[in-house]
């Protein structure tokens, strides 16, 4: 036995004994042996395998040379024997048929049969069978335009009996006889009114049909027939075998619909096309059946779906992309009011989905079906159908593709059904509607937690899926999740226009959203500054990139694009989801926590553009909006995000004693701004309503129209950017337009309705008009414009002169027309306007608003002052020596003189407060710093004053109250400015 050290020797190699040594050297030769004999059984199998495949060469070699040989003898013999009988002819060129040398043969056989009585003429099935087989049919797929086939042809017609057409087309009848008729019609113009066939072309065409003129054999040959047209895929081929073909089938089977619906289930789903569609939707049409065989017709239109799409996973059908008269034809077929009829005479079960297969590849029927909206059990039973599969999880929205399909069509028949309804049947005390009120809340809550299944579909949780699988999963979900957000974001315009909703229900969907927490919800002083603590720097950081992905679609800069997407791809699942909520529906997270993102991004905003510096304004009282614009130009005030400092000079010229600690710019704010949109002067117009909107006109009025509305933008900004209330009524669709991110969306026609009632209700009238009306009302699309005493016409579309609105396109035409009058003849003004938004606080932050919440942010409530609320948190200062009891008492009159004020007077006092007309949101107890009242003693004969800055007024104690009333009266309604003291 070796010890350790004498297993080594000094250089490290291993060292053994010779017991060790002469084992190893057997092992070796061992191995050697058995490589060795491994080689040699694999060269023996090798060898055996070539000669094995050298013998199958060689035998087939041989069969060929000896079946060549036998053929030439047999072509020779075939040749010789001119007087032979026929069937000896056609069993000799059964054998030996080749296309490239027998095809005058088969021919002359065929002609000299013709010319034989018909006792000559009785072949065998077997030997008739076998020629067609290995003859005629190779010969009819082989050939070209330039071979005449007319002998062949007619030996197949004159041979075959009615009863034998079956076995026939089970040897490839009609693959031979349809590519024929499409070789021979191939010059034909598949796009004339009236395709009339040339008699040789004709002839061909009607021999396709010989084996449905026997009932015994229409039924098993339809079969064979499908399947040969599922092979077809030129679209011309198509177009040519739809429009002739498909009439004359439905004309053999609409009296027997029975026959055909008892071979449809032996055809495979894939070897259905869109000529099979085409023949079911005409006997639909065409039968004049009772229900009970329309219903199975109609059902069967759901196994239609997967055939005519491009692939299983696409949702764009291949139907789509095909055109030409028979697919007009086969619309119109689908817009029939046939399918209306049936689908309000049947059960919606029995035929939902077939209308859902149908309508995912037809827009005319999509359309057609729209008009159930309004048979009450249509839309119920729908959603029934639709919740049985329920609950909606992440796995099956993700899966089912059928499921999505579904619910795309549903959706949209909803959102057509809510938006297409008078408002006034939306409320609860006139409730008209196929759902119940309880049944539509249901309906749209699942529809909203559907928008965030969705969503975390995409930012899950887990990472165990990969990128690629997440995004396979949002580009197979992204049409239904369209579909849901634009039905959701109407939805919410109506119930924020008609309190369509019960309060809360947006956010009452049980899903966490980053936002709400407790972090979002620091308070700020009145400079906007953070009280309570440093900034939280991850959470501006995170609502920094939350927000700048809002456009991001838009960005030409790669390198921008790219930095983008990594601050996105360091953000949580959570972060992830919430970005994807606040660009698609964010009206589901409560209006307050919004508010208060807002705040955190321009507080980061005002953190990064701290400075000491500041714009002082000198400004006229007389002259407001001349001077203002001048001081805050582009030219003279590069950045509105710095403080401004204002001063004013009074009617006289002379500058006001006020200093400005932040009052004096709060009156001035909202004073430029009045005189800014001022109707007198030209730059905006105003609605019925007296909303404040963009005057079409101002472009012709003031050519320098855009330098105007940028600085409007700036003052819009700058009130934003304080948490400024501004003292105006803006028009809802004006403010949708300006800070909308998606500048594409149309706008709410209920928009009209303010902007000019007659042309609403007569928008509202060519909707529900009959179609045949609208065509002698002879509308195009294009509008006759008004400026300034000349007209000029404006295509909605291109080329909208010369296009007639129909039934079809009325709703297009309507939602054109209102976006050109609401949003597109405003364009350049928003476009200044937003740019100068833009350049105090970013517009893209505001998209995350609904056009009502924009109203509360930029003018606030529209209600009266809450005079309780104001004095609830008011803080009253008691001068020394003054009774507690006294002082009650004092704010006791005070508030019954607030209670007697007209809404004008109590804006006039707010305003006189704190510089602003306005409450903030949620009301005084937000104001920074809340209101003080400080009370003097023993200066009757002043009038009360205010320091705005610090929202204090200055409140003498008068005798009695109506003294009191009086000067206070006085004081804010005299306009004194900043004179008092």
């Amino acid at each position: 036995e070796m010890s350790g050290f004498d297993l080594f020797d000094f250089n490290g190699s291993v060292k053994r004994n010779r017991q060790q040594e002469a084992m190893m050297t057997t092992l070796n030769s061992r191995t050697a042996f058995l490589e060795r004999i491994e080689a040699e059984r694999r060269a023996r199998v090798e060898g055996v395998r070539k000669v094995k495949a050298a013998s199958v060469i060689q035998t087939h070699w041989r069969g060929v040379s000896t079946r060549k040989k036998a053929k030439n003898e047999l072509r020779g013999v075939f040749d010789a024997s001119s007087g032979d009988t026929l069937e000896n002819q056609i069993r000799r060129i059964a054998y030996f048929y080749e296309n490239e040398v027998d095809s005058e043969r088969l021919t002359t056989v065929c002609s000299s049969a013709l010319r034989m009585d018909a006792a000559s003429l009785s072949i065998p099935l077997p030997l008739r069978t076998l020629f067609a087989k290995r003859a005629i049919f190779p010969f009819l797929t082989s050939i070209d335009s330039s071979i005449n086939v007319t002998a062949v042809l007619r030996f197949i017609q004159v041979t075959t009996k009615e009863d034998e057409w079956v076995k026939m087309a089970e040897l490839g009848y009609f693959d031979a006889l349809i590519l024929v008729f499409l070789i021979r019609s191939s010059t034909m113009d598949a796009s004339r009114e009236e395709l009339v066939l040339p008699p040789h072309i004709n002839s061909i065409f009607q021999m396709i049909l010989l084996p449905f003129n026997s009932t015994s054999t229409r039924t098993r040959s339809i079969r064979y027939l499908i399947s040969s047209l599922n092979r077809v895929s030129d679209r011309d081929a198509l177009n040519r075998l739809g429009l002739l073909l498909i009439p004359s089938l439905c004309s053999f089977f609409y009296s027997d619909v029975s026959s055909f619906l008892s071979v449809l289930p032996s055809i495979k789903n894939e070897e259905r096309g869109i000529l099979t569609f085409s023949l079911l939707v005409s006997l639909i049409l065409h039968s004049s059946q009772d229900s009970s065989t329309i219903s199975p017709l109609i059902s069967s239109l759901s196994s239609f779906s997967p055939p005519l799409y491009v692939s299983p996973s696409s949702p764009y059908p291949a139907y789509r992309a095909f055109s030409g008269r028979f697919k007009m034809c086969l619309e119109e077929s689908l817009s029939s009011d046939i399918f209306l009829h049936w689908y309000k005479a049947l059960p919606p079960s029995s035929y939902l989905d077939s209308l859902i297969s149908v309508s995912a590849i037809s827009r005319s029927h999509s359309e057609c079906v729209s008009q159930l909206i309004t048979h009450p059990p249509f839309l119920p039973s729908f959603f029934s159908h639709l919740s049985s599969s329920s609950p909606f999880t992440s796995f099956k929205l993700s899966s089912d593709r059928w499921l999505r399909d579904q619910l795309v069509e549903f959706i949209g028949l909803f959102h057509s059904l809510l938006t297409y309804t008078d408002e006034t049947k939306l409320s609860r005390s006139s409730w008209d509607l196929c759902f119940s009120y309880e049944q539509t809340t249901t309906v749209l809550a699942t529809l909203r937690d559907m928008v965030l299944t969705l969503i975390s579909i995409v930012y899950p949780d887990d990472r165990i899926n990969g990128m690629e699988e997440r995004r396979t999963k949002a580009d197979d979900c992204q049409h239904l999740f369209t579909v849901l957000v634009d039905t959701l974001r109407d939805v919410h315009s109506i119930d924020e226009r008609i309190e369509l909703l019960p309060p809360g229900f947006w956010s009452a969907h049980k899903k966490e959203i980053s936002l709400t927490r407790n972090t979002m919800r620091s308070r700020v002083d009145r400079r906007g500054r953070r009280q309570g603590g440093g900034s939280n720097a991850a959470a501006s950081s995170f609502f920094q990139h939350l927000m700048e992905e809002f456009g991001s679609d838009d960005s030409s800069d790669s390198e921008e694009e790219m930095e983008r997407e990594k601050k996105v791809a360091r953000m949580s699942a959570s972060e992830k989801r919430t970005l994807a909520i606040m660009k698609s529906i964010p009206f589901v997270v409560p209006f307050i926590d919004r508010v208060n993102m807002l705040k955190e991004l321009i507080i980061e905003d005002k953190d990064i553009h701290s400075s000491h510096a500041m714009i002082d304004v000198s400004v006229r009282r007389t002259h407001l909006y001349e001077d203002a614009l001048n001081d805050l130009s582009r030219q003279n005030s590069s950045s509105l995000r710095l403080p401004l400092r204002v001063s004013m000079k009074n009617w006289v010229g002379m500058s006001e004693a006020g200093i400005d600690g932040g009052g004096i710019f709060r009156e001035f704010l909202t004073e430029v701004v009045k005189e800014a949109l001022d109707i007198n002067r030209g730059l905006f117009t105003q609605t019925k309503d007296h909303l404040l909107y963009p005057n079409p006109l101002a472009p012709l009025i003031f050519p320098d129209f855009r330098e105007h509305f940028f600085f409007i933008g700036r003052l819009l900004g700058k009130a934003l950017y304080e948490s400024q209330l501004l003292d105006v009524r803006l028009a809802p669709f004006f403010l949708a337009s300006l800070f909308a991110n998606d500048g594409s969306r149309d706008v709410d026609i209920v928009q009209m309705r303010g902007v000019d009632p007659i042309i609403y209700n007569n928008l509202l009238e060519l909707r529900d008009m009959d179609s045949s009306k609208i065509e002698s009302l002879d509308l195009d699309f294009s509008v006759i414009v008004d400026e300034l005493g000349r007209t000029r016409r404006v295509d909605l579309i291109p080329n909208g002169s010369t296009i007639r609105v129909n039934g079809s396109n009325r709703n297009k035409y309507i939602q054109k027309f209102v976006n050109f009058f609401l949003h597109d003849r405003l364009s350049s003004m928003l476009e200044s306007l937003r740019d100068g938004v833009s350049d105090v606080v970013d517009h893209r932050w505001l998209a995350i608003f609904s056009s009502r919440e924009l109203a509360l942010l930029v003018c606030g409530e529209e209600g009266d002052i809450d005079v309780e609320d104001l004095l609830r948190h008011t803080h009253i200062h008691v001068p020394r020596g003054v009774q507690q009891e006294d002082v009650d008492l004092y704010m006791v009159q005070l508030e019954s003189i607030l209670s007697s004020f007209s809404s004008e007077d109590r804006r006039a006092f707010v305003k006189f407060v704190t510089g602003c007309p306005r409450p903030p949101l949620g009301g005084f107890s937000l104001l920074v710093p809340n209101i003080g009242i400080q009370l003097l003693p023993n200066v009757e004969g002043r009038l009360p004053t205010s320091a705005t800055c610090m929202n204090l007024l200055k409140l003498p104690l008068y005798q009695d109250a109506k003294v009191l009333e009086e000067k206070l009266r006085y004081a804010i309604n005299a306009g004194a400015g900043f004179e008092l003291s």
